[in-house]
């Protein structure tokens, strides 16, 4: 029998998966014509244990490419 903490941390784990799953269904769209993520508003979010890429993740290296033209070089 799992105690009740970590039936606690099975179900926030749960949660979080479905959240993540449902943000990524949003961002990732197949366009054979056009890029393939989105260009959603950058959001950070904060918790209590986190992990992240340091220097501003992926929302970072994502305003860096567009702003350098690098995908629009890459599409052409």
């Amino acid at each position: 029998m799992m105690s009740k903490s970590t039936q606690r941390r099975n179900r926030r784990l749960a949660t979080e998966q479905r959240r993540i799953k449902r943000r990524l269904e949003k961002a990732v769209a197949f366009n054979p014509e056009g890029p393939l993520l989105g260009r959603a508003n950058i959001s950070y979010e904060l918790s209590e244990r986190s992990r992240g890429i340091s220097h501003g993740g992926m929302g970072m290296i994502a305003k860096v490419v567009k702003r350098s033209g690098l995908a629009e070089a890459i599409d052409s």
